[in-house]
């Protein structure tokens, strides 16, 4: 995921963002639980959101990654 340098509210602080390339991968053969959330991610970052879209996604992906893994 190619990801453009930008400015978001996360958790309700801003956080600066540089350009940068991320690449999740499921180290142990299962899916991602993270998977669901970063397909809807870059649904939205595909267009042009508006900075609160671009918020409630990445809010998302930090909720999905603090998330207990599934049993």
């Amino acid at each position: 995921m190619d990801l453009g340098a930008t400015d978001a509210r996360i958790l309700q602080a801003m956080v600066h963002f540089d350009m940068e390339v991320a690449g999740f991968d499921s180290r142990d053969g299962t899916t991602p639980k993270t998977r669901p959330v970063l397909c809807a991610a870059g649904g939205v970052l595909r267009g042009r959101p508006s900075a609160d879209a671009v918020m409630r996604a990445l809010n998302d992906v930090v909720t999905a990654l603090a998330s207990p893994p599934a049993r």
